[in-house]
């Protein structure tokens, strides 16, 4: 559990500490959360519950934990759709694969132009999938997380969902936990 536990750390957007033993500091996984110089790679939003995951409607609800954020483009929780890099949903203990729906997107946006989904093994930062997808209002199902039932439930799963830029999508480096950050990526046009 000690990569979700970190993950869990950098996207609380609060401070991120490690408590290894003297000599034992797994400067790997302390790599993924910041840049080279030191900056902590965090999203504008903090990891927050999907909305469905409450609803009084079971089947609607995930059958594990999947969290959502987002990661803008300037220093302040803007709902501005256009300063949207990318939404991030986390997933643990995910008995089956859960479908990540359009109305999980927070903040939703207005027009969903072309979308890059992208999964990746929180364990390791490999990316596991990638593909582009046209999403108009019909599109509800955005992308499939997969479960971890059949490896430790603490391996999380990651997908980014990531809206065309000028017809390119920015996915930042897969060996950080928040892959895009305003601390990379200043502005998209």
């Amino acid at each position: 559990g000690y990569i979700l536990n970190t993950l869990m750390a950098i996207f609380s957007t609060g401070p991120v500490g490690f408590s290894d033993s003297i000599g034992n500091t797994n400067t790997t996984t302390i790599m993924r959360t910041c840049t080279a110089g030191g900056y902590l790679l965090q999203p504008s939003k903090p990891l927050t519950t999907i909305d469905r995951a409450l609803s009084a409607d079971i089947t609607l609800r995930p059958n594990g934990t999947i969290l959502v954020s987002h990661s803008n483009n300037n220093n302040t929780n803007t709902t501005n759709n256009n300063e949207i890099l990318g939404w991030y949903f986390v997933g643990h203990h995910l008995s089956t694969d859960a479908d990540i729906f359009r109305s999980d997107l927070y903040p939703s946006p207005k027009v969903i132009p072309e979308l890059a989904i992208v999964t990746i093994q929180v364990s390791t930062g490999h990316i596991l999938n990638i593909k582009t997808i046209t999403a108009d209002k019909s599109t509800t199902i955005l992308a499939t997380m997969p479960s971890n039932n059949k490896t430790d439930p603490y391996d999380g799963r990651q997908v980014l969902v990531v809206p065309s830029c000028s017809g390119w999508f920015l996915i930042g480096e897969s060996s950080k936990f928040v892959l895009l950050s305003r601390y990379d990526i200043i502005q998209c046009d």
